[in-house]
This record gives C-alpha cells, structure tokens and sequence, in this order.
C-alpha cells in the first residue's frame, strides 16, 4: 500500500531520462566563438555548489570565456568567491 505513494510520478521519470540524455550529449566549445557563458542556477545553495564542478571544467577548457552566473541572493556571495567565475547577477 504505502509504494503507491513512493512511487515518482511520471514527469519526474520523464524528466531525469531526459537530463541523462543530455547529459551524455558532447560539447563542442573549443571551436565556437562563444566569448561570454551565462549560468541561470536560481535555486538552493546546494543546488549551485554542484553546478561549480562544471564552471571549472568549462573555465579550465576554455580560459578565454567570460563566465557569468544567475542565481538568487542567497547563492551571490558563496560563487562571488569563485575565481573562474567573472560575474554574478541576482534574481530580486
């Protein structure tokens, strides 16, 4: 009775196969022109501080990119520490 109600519904199934989809997917950054990255992260501090492994290799593959963050007020001050990271923006 009570695995009914432990059961993931069914857009959050859709959605994780989707995100590990993409996130198999390469990324081809060494030839573009992309000068500037904006991260759009606007939820929970633990949330954002997973998303600093990925600056750091984008930033480590590519030096010359300008890298920018959009997060909430209560993540600015922990990533305006980061120095792979140019500029941090909030949400009101």
């Amino acid at each position: 009775m009570t695995e009914a109600f432990h059961q993931t519904a069914f857009k959050h199934q859709v959605r994780d196969g989707l995100l590990k989809v993409i996130s198999k997917a390469p990324v081809f950054l060494q030839n573009s022109n992309t000068k500037r990255i904006l991260i759009i992260r606007p939820d929970h501090v633990g949330d954002v501080l997973l998303s600093t492994p990925a600056i750091r290799a984008i930033k480590h593959k590519r030096p010359d990119i300008s890298i920018h963050v959009l997060v909430g007020e209560w993540s600015a001050n922990v990533l305006a520490k980061y120095d792979e990271i140019d500029l941090v923006l909030t949400l009101p």
